[in-house]
């Protein structure tokens, strides 16, 4: 259970670093240009496992991937990892997962009944988080039910999208086949 501890620690370090970080200014996140090609997106078009990546990451900063898993039942899952240091998850390496419901309202993905549980990122189950985690797990279950992420590009084999904040990254994500589901990693 401590090592868990450790784990949920780290999570909330990597994932909040800028809540106890010194004051003063944030880098910038690096302007991308993404064209708008979508104004209505048909649910079963993103109806998958998603594999996704940021365009535009903090300078310096580790990246982040995300698994979004959208099922024809509107169920949600969508686990976030931030490595650390390596391009491959490490010991203290964590994954948030969000689990709830989603549906399509045009051009946006809006979630709903949002849990929010973290696991370690060389796998394993979700575990009971130590209390110390709680706010960051309901400030990203929160921010998942108020943010929708809006869609600018689909194709049967890519999602382009971000939260609907100037300020988020955009994800660029591509469609897991069904025949490459079997070899996922047990994290994103």
């Amino acid at each position: 259970m401590r090592t868990n501890s450790l784990l949920l620690g780290a999570a909330c370090l990597s994932f909040c670093a800028c809540a106890v970080a010194e004051p003063g200014p944030l880098p910038a996140r690096p302007h991308v240009q993404v064209p708008k090609e979508v104004t209505s997106v048909p649910a079963e078009g993103l109806v998958g496992i998603w594999s996704c990546r940021e365009l535009n990451p903090f300078p310096d900063q580790a990246p982040v991937l995300t698994r979004l898993e959208l099922a024809p039942d509107g169920r949600l899952k969508r686990e976030r990892m931030m490595l650390m240091e390596e391009e491959a998850p490490r010991e203290l390496d964590l994954v948030i997962v969000l689990e709830g419901r989603w549906q399509v309202d045009s051009d946006r993905i809006i979630a709903s009944g949002i849990q929010g549980s973290a696991r370690p990122a060389l796998g394993g189950e979700a575990d009971e988080a130590p209390s110390s985690m709680d706010d960051v797990l309901d400030a990203f279950a929160r921010q998942a039910e108020e943010v929708p992420l809006e869609i600018f590009q689909l194709s049967t084999d890519e999602l382009v999208m971000r939260e609907n904040d100037p300020e988020a990254p955009f994800l660029d994500c591509a469609r897991v086949p069904v025949s490459d589901r079997s070899a996922l990693p047990p994290s994103c």
